[in-house]
């Protein structure tokens, strides 16, 4: 099993941080230290063991969602389905032998899925699919992506590959290759004539530009400090794009592509990270997910909210089992959904998180505030062999919440959770069937979260 891990801060051994009671957090809390947490959490919704690996979500409304991927041991399509906003999640029964890479949603019933080798569409909501028609010279493309603009369409893939449908995606007929630089992994079109496709190889990157709808291209020159290849390009509106690729490389233009700048290089102490998604809501606040790449054992979601200039981990994850974040976006109601995998010594299969796309503004409180709401949080005797009373003194009443977390971030003891009283309270945590270590007990109190490790001896 995994958690929500988050990017923290040494701060004591004492975590205060301020949010909506209503919010629920899960921790990740490191050994004998208690952290300051670094943004807003995302839930972990859904996981499982059976080797899926999700890459791409579409949903045509805020209940209406699909995501994509493939089963890498027998190299099935996987599709999983929710009509209620992500409440639940069906596996689509498939037969289809092709990996998928991306999907596009008209809406509840009509949908397209992109194979490597083919282009499937239902009108049923899933129950049946069926091949669209593909015009191509090259009669075993490898196809990587594609981008639906009202009634226009493109793919891309390796060796030159693009495909343009003019009918809503029914019929494909391939233009003109473009140039080869190993592999286009991304399109995205701003209106059916303006559109960039990017993508490239370890050694370098490519990213080309259209605005007679890929009757002609145009090379963009695009300087960054590292080679390699782009992973994913997003308009933001007709002039705003941003394409991220290997390295944490993460580049913007503001004249629809003509010309761009590198505006950050997301990084890790661990190790190097591929950024493989990107999406903005406005043309201030956008996210960016990555993932490890050799000899980093880290997935993470960065956050904007000044167009670029600034960014901020908001999703942090560490520790093995390693997760991947394939893909990140936001329905129109702002919920946000990112998918991927998960793998490790004994559990492969996919992840999808939830999030709620709100700022959360946290902060080290002082001793003054700290101390009108609560005079004592301690537990005794500490270490402890089998049992430890929790002790609290409210100086007013509050509504709290009194939880004990594993450091691997498992909860492993709901304490208590309601309204008290002011004045003195204790609590028992009995560990007699807990392996020793450091446990931390978070006290939730109107809002404010604080914690206390606690050493468990054997």
């Amino acid at each position: 099993m995994i958690y929500g891990h988050f990017r923290v801060s040494i701060n004591s051994n004492l975590l205060i941080m301020k949010t909506k009671p209503l919010l629920q957090f899960t921790f990740f809390l490191l050994l004998l230290n208690s952290f300051v947490i670094n943004g807003q959490p995302w839930e972990l919704v859904r996981e499982t063991e059976n080797a899926q690996r999700l890459l791409e979500i579409s949903f045509s409304d805020s209940l209406h969602g699909w995501m994509v991927g493939n089963k890498p041991g027998d190299n099935r399509a996987y599709i999983i389905q929710t009509d209620d906003g992500g409440e639940t999640w069906n596996e689509q029964v498939s037969s289809l032998s092709d990996l998928l890479q991306d999907v596009h949603s008209v809406d509840s019933n009509i949908v397209f899925i992109l194979g490597n080798k083919s282009i499937q569409k239902t009108t049923n909501g899933g129950d049946d699919w069926t091949l669209v028609e593909m015009d191509t010279a090259n009669l075993n493309p490898t196809l990587l992506d594609f981008d639906f603009v009202d009634s226009t369409a493109y793919a891309v893939g390796d060796d030159g590959t693009f495909l343009k449908s003019t009918d809503g995606g029914d019929t494909w007929t391939e233009l003109s290759k473009l140039p080869s630089y190993g592999f286009y992994k991304a399109v995205d079109f701003t209106n059916p004539d303006t559109g960039i496709v990017v993508g490239g190889s370890g050694t370098g990157h490519a990213a080309l530009r259209t605005t007679d709808g890929g009757e002609t291209w145009d090379s963009l020159a695009i300087e960054t400090e590292v080679e390699g290849y782009f992973a994913e390009v997003s308009f933001v509106n007709d002039s705003i794009v941003y394409s991220v690729g290997r390295a944490g490389k993460v580049v913007k233009s503001k004249d629809y592509g003509a010309e761009w700048q590198e505006v950050t290089r997301i990084t890790i102490s661990s190790g190097a990270l591929e950024n493989t998604s990107v999406y903005f809501q406005d043309a201030d606040t956008g996210w960016v997910a990555s993932v490890p790449m050799a000899g980093s054992q880290v997935a993470l979601i960065n956050r904007t909210n000044d167009g670029g200039e600034t960014w901020r981990e908001e999703l942090f994850f560490t520790q093995s089992p390693t997760v991947r974040i394939d893909d990140v976006m936001f329905t129109e109601n702002g919920t946000g959904w990112a998918c991927g995998m998960q793998s490790g010594l004994t559990l492969n299969g996919e992840v999808i998180f939830k999030g709620t796309g709100e700022e959360i503004n946290t902060s080290i409180f002082n001793p003054q505030v700290l101390s009108s709401k609560i005079s004592t949080f301690q537990n005794h005797p500490n270490p402890f062999s089998s049992n430890t009373e929790i002790m609290l003194e409210l100086n007013e009443a509050a509504d709290i919440q009194l939880k004990v977390y594993a450091t691997n971030g498992q909860l492993v003891n709901d304490l208590f959770e309601g309204m008290l009283p002011s004045g003195s309270h204790s609590f028992t945590f009995n560990a007699n069937s807990l392996p020793g270590g450091v446990y931390v007990s978070v006290l939730r109190i109107d809002g404010l979260f604080l914690s206390r490790k606690m050493l468990l001896s054997r």
